[in-house]
């Protein structure tokens, strides 16, 4: 089962005379066989600060200039074995259980361990001939079409859109193994319907759950009747 970040410290490296936001962490992404994983890691601290940093291809990784106090940890691989399952992006799964950093003025906390977990690409397919959203790779729909999922924890994450094509698009996530994720998909603008033509109802929802041997097949929405935004 898919469980929030766990970070570890081996050990905590004086770096006196620097400055009092010139704290730091090092560390490795790792992926579940213990394995270096190439990614971009992400440090969010107090005050909102942000910082990203690529690892080398071993999975090592320093990230300096940080400001002391509480930081959590995610990453998003950069590189993939083909036909091998997808990295989770854990910072689309983080949670109020992910368990910070903290860090002290003019120190770094060194030997961190960021872990990776592998989860299937799952794909909501919207059909939509009329080209009636917006079009264009990345563009968010914006307040006419929501496409979102939820773990365990209740919190929605937006699905992005991952290809636009003449009739559609498709929105892709990556979702963690053996835990049941609650997808929305809703308009107040468009008429939406599966496969089979049936409307949806008002709030509907759909749990999906993928395991390493059982995938969910793609879910497909068709589109019609709405208005051009």
């Amino acid at each position: 089962m898919f469980s929030a970040p766990i970070y570890s410290a081996t050990n905590v490296l004086d770096s006196s005379g620097v400055g009092q936001t010139n704290a730091g962490i090092s560390g490795r992404v790792v992926d579940q066989a213990g394995a270096g994983v190439a990614a971009m890691v992400s440090a969010s601290g107090p005050a909102g600060t942000l910082r990203r940093v690529s690892t080398l291809p071993d999975g090592t990784f320093h990230i300096t200039g940080l400001p002391a106090g509480n930081h959590l940890l995610c990453a998003e691989a950069t590189i993939d074995r083909p036909k091998a399952d997808p990295f989770v992006n854990s910072c689309q799964w983080m949670s109020a259980k992910d368990k910070p950093v903290a860090l002290v003025a003019g120190k770094e906390v060194a030997g961190v361990v960021v872990p990776m977990q592998r989860g299937h690409r799952f794909v909501v397919r919207v059909n939509d001939p009329g080209k009636q959203l917006p079009q264009g790779v990345g563009k968010n729909t914006g307040t006419h079409l929501f496409v979102s999922i939820a773990g365990p924890d209740g919190l929605r994450k937006n699905i992005p859109v991952a290809t636009v094509e003449s009739g559609g698009r498709t929105h892709q996530i990556v979702i963690p193994f053996s835990v049941a994720h609650n997808l929305v998909v809703h308009s107040s603008t468009f008429i939406l319907s599966d496969p089979q033509g049936s409307a949806f109802a008002p709030g509907r929802s759909s749990t999906i759950v993928a395991t390493p041997t059982v995938r969910p097949p793609d879910f497909v929405v068709n589109l019609s009747k709405g208005v051009t935004p």
